[in-house]
């Protein structure tokens, strides 16, 4: 079970990493990044509501939880926009590996908020990914790193932790993946169809 949430990990973390692949062209071709991410989130939450109607599960949630999926959306939106902004200020590849700072965050509002302990594995990843960072940020010799470019992207990672925190401490802990991504992408569509 341990294998299959590392090996989930990977492809999340792989497939992220391919967003640039497709954001920066859009972004050149100055198309709108809200309408983009409005897309997005419109087509992942109709994919997925598709899987979910024909292996037949139920939509069903209860009333409590959804002010938190609608934080969900909130936060999920929040961290799309930071992160497609940072791309105007770093390196597509510096900006999507320092969102990966986002378990640091993670670990400290778990260790100051809720007592849990910081482990060495957690420590090791994240010093990996600060070396990314530092090993990326040199150019030609010289290191650079655009502080407004950095601030952008810390935001992202902060509200990608704060969801991440908000699955795992709150009333929609009990939503099974497919369920709780579904409505997710659904808050986060809303997110973008009202801004």
């Amino acid at each position: 079970m341990k294998f299959k949430g590392y090996a989930y990990g990977l492809i999340s973390s792989i497939s992220y990493g391919l967003i640039p692949l497709f954001i920066l062209p859009i972004k050149q071709a100055n198309f709108s990044m809200d309408t983009t991410l409005f897309y997005r989130f419109f087509f992942s939450a109709l994919i997925v509501g598709t899987y979910l109607f024909i292996k037949k599960q139920s939509f069903k949630i209860d009333v409590k939880q959804i002010p938190f999926l609608i934080i969900l959306g909130l936060l999920y939106g929040i961290s799309a926009d930071a992160l497609f902004l940072g791309y105007d200020y770093l390196t597509p590849g510096i900006a999507s590996t320092l969102l990966f700072v986002y378990p640091l965050i993670v670990a400290i509002i778990m260790a100051v908020f809720f007592k849990e302990r910081i482990t060495i594995s957690t420590i090791v990843a994240i010093v990996f990914v600060l070396a990314g960072v530092i090993l990326l940020s040199f150019k030609e010799g010289k290191f650079e790193l655009n502080p407004i470019g950095l601030g952008i992207v810390f935001i992202s990672a902060l509200g990608y932790g704060l969801y991440i925190v908000t699955v795992n401490k709150s009333k929609v802990r009990d939503i099974k993946g497919f369920i709780l991504s579904f409505y997710s992408f659904l808050f986060t569509t809303i997110y973008y169809a009202t801004k």
